[in-house]
């Protein structure tokens, strides 16, 4: 049956989720199709988080003015986003096991972040979590209920079951999809048949990704905390990850939905084996075109990738869009729909920061 692509999406950009991949997919699309992008009006490239979202936080808007697209990091708050998007606005994010979301914070913040400061590793911070979390630590949303508090929820609230469900109620009522982290191939086909995309638009190469020593192992009793200290995470992200499956089986159909995953694989490998100069993503130390370098937060390392040469100029564009850095396709898409001279000096410091981390960080391995 035929559908209409939809062009007028909203993604909730959550943290540690995978979302960046998700956003990279988004942003091509929005190029092919020269759709308007929600831009932050600073250049953080987050619209106002942690925050809760306002208008006043998005560059050149004026009131009534509607956009095609938002998808960076954001606190939600409905009343705002609504003043942005079209009526027929489809609403979307992605969710992932709390456990795996709070052991990637810890490796992001914890030598620069309050609340994790003083604990040697997170096994350690789970020992205790009281003896370091504050009520009054500006950034504590880091350390507890993470998704929940991205969802404009309150991350320190009780966990009680009547305020649980009416806050799930709510997010349902104006969600119209939310994808899990760990069934990302499967998320994609969902996404793809709700959008009425083609799959050659869902196609991806995992972007973010931290390197082995970048990860941490945890013991089976600092997972069970894990759980018990972000609870509302918990229960909300085994509530959505319930509704995904009851989705795929009213829409898909398990069967059907295994057939779109080997398609999808397919494509993807299609376009590694055209793309990439090395089968996989590679150190940062080892990107070799700073456009394709992904920030270096604190001691983390973000693999990046190398695109092979001898592409002729289509494919070569496809496959830089598919593996561009957050921030550099965030600048490019700024560029394109401002044309301004502050957005081309936002690429030349871009690139300068990018080289003054990469130098630093050759330096400490030699």
């Amino acid at each position: 049956m035929f559908c209409q692509p939809k062009t007028h999406i909203m993604f909730l950009k959550t943290h540690k989720t995978g979302s960046s991949t998700v956003q990279n997919i988004l942003f091509r699309f929005l190029e092919k199709k020269n759709l308007s992008l929600v831009i932050s009006k600073d250049d953080s490239f987050h619209l106002g988080h942690p925050n809760n979202f306002s208008v006043d936080f998005v560059r050149q808007y004026s009131k009534g003015q509607k956009f095609d697209m938002m998808a960076n990091h954001m606190r939600f708050y409905f009343p705002e986003v609504s003043k942005l998007m079209h009526h027929d606005t489809f609403y979307f994010s992605i969710i992932r096991n709390p456990v795996s979301v709070m052991e990637s914070v810890f490796i992001y913040c914890n030598s620069d972040t309050e609340v994790f400061k003083g604990a040697k590793d997170l096994n350690e911070f789970m020992k205790s979590p009281w003896s370091y979390y504050k009520l009054n630590y500006t950034k504590n949303y880091y350390a507890r209920n993470f998704i929940w508090f991205d969802f404009g929820l309150n991350h320190n609230r009780a966990d009680d079951e009547d305020y649980f469900v009416a806050a799930v109620s709510q997010i349902e009522s104006t969600f119209n999809l939310i994808l899990i982290n760990e069934y990302f191939e499967e998320s994609m086909i969902l996404l793809k048949e709700a959008l009425c995309w083609s799959m050659d638009d869902v196609t991806y190469f995992v972007l973010n990704k931290r390197s082995k020593a970048s990860t941490w192992n945890l013991t089976q009793e600092t997972i069970s905390r894990i759980k018990e200290w972000n609870s509302l995470d918990w229960k909300f992200y085994l509530h959505f990850n319930k509704t995904f499956w009851q989705r795929i089986e009213d829409t898909i159909g398990l069967e059907r939905m295994k057939i779109q995953v080997q398609l999808l694989k397919s494509k993807i490998q299609k376009l590694r084996n055209t793309c990439l100069e090395e089968p996989d993503a590679v150190e940062p130390s080892d990107v070799k075109n700073t456009y394709f370098l992904p920030h270096q937060p604190n001691k983390v390392k973000i693999l990046g990738y190398n695109l092979r040469s001898g592409l002729d100029n289509i494919m070569k564009k496809q496959c830089q869009q598919m593996i561009y850095s957050e921030h550099y396709y965030s600048i490019l898409l700024y560029a394109k729909q401002f044309s301004n001279a502050s957005a081309l000096n936002q690429i030349n410091k871009y690139n300068k920061d990018i080289l003054a981390i990469k130098k630093k960080n050759e330096q400490k391995e030699n």
